[in-house]
């Protein structure tokens, strides 16, 4: 086997340097999940004070059909499905708070 030995230190270098990547990573995508909220609450206004209507189903359903074909893994498409159905059921108790189910609806 060609495992990394700890370092002097008793940590694992590998483990060190993979976990900092991971954890940069993990800040990005905290970043980038504000940046879509703060998108998607101002769409949300807009909707409100137009009258348009809140949640467009087709809409989600065309963008996760369009992000599992975009996906070059290794996350499979039903993971893409499952971490983007959260984001959105994510974003929509953000916006509205729990419904009574503990979900954010718009209905």
């Amino acid at each position: 086997m060609s495992a990394t030995p700890p370092s002097g230190d008793g940590r694992d270098s590998l483990v060190a340097e993979l976990r900092e990547r991971i954890t940069a990573i993990d800040r990005e995508l905290l970043e980038a999940v504000n940046r879509r909220l703060a998108l998607v609450r101002r769409l949300h206004d807009h909707k409100q004070e137009t009258g348009m209507a809140l949640r467009d189903p087709e809409r989600e359903a065309s963008l996760l059909a369009g992000l599992r074909a975009d996906n070059g893994g290794p996350l499979s498409a039903h993971g893409v499905t499952a971490f983007f159905e959260h984001l959105l059921d994510l974003v929509r108790r953000e916006l509205h708070g729990p419904d009574e189910d503990g979900r954010g609806g718009d209905g």
